[in-house]
């Protein structure tokens, strides 16, 4: 049987998923600008309302920093642009709760896929 904190947890979780999914949802809904290139990476001014939404919790960035290094792992180029809007969603958030140990994990994340992108300048 799970414990109530145990379960605390997982309805933090749960909810913050939902709040991350309706921002992004009615942020590309309402085209708030939602797109800045053709491979739809959100604009940073996005970026940052969704962490500044009541989802901006650590989980949220660390799933977010799982799920783009299931993409890197993929190695495609598309796949690899996917890493890094993940990664900087996850880079925002981690800034919000002011985790700067991960936000600089992230940013170093980030700037591998573009290392081997061979986009060096961004």
């Amino acid at each position: 049987m799970k414990s109530k904190n145990q379960q605390n947890n997982w309805l933090v979780l749960l909810v913050g998923r939902g709040y991350i999914t309706l921002s992004v949802s009615i942020l590309l809904l309402c085209g708030v600008g939602g797109v800045v290139d053709s491979n739809r990476v959100l604009a940073q001014d996005d970026l940052l309302k969704i962490a500044q939404s009541p989802a901006a919790t650590k989980e949220n960035a660390e799933r977010l920093l799982e799920e783009g290094m299931t993409l890197y792992q993929q190695g495609s180029a598309e796949s690899l642009e996917q890493a890094i809007q993940k990664w900087q969603e996850a880079r925002l958030l981690y800034r919000t709760v002011g985790d700067r140990r991960r936000e600089a994990i992230t940013l170093n994340n980030i700037g591998r896929v573009y290392d081997d992108l061979r986009e060096k300048q961004k």
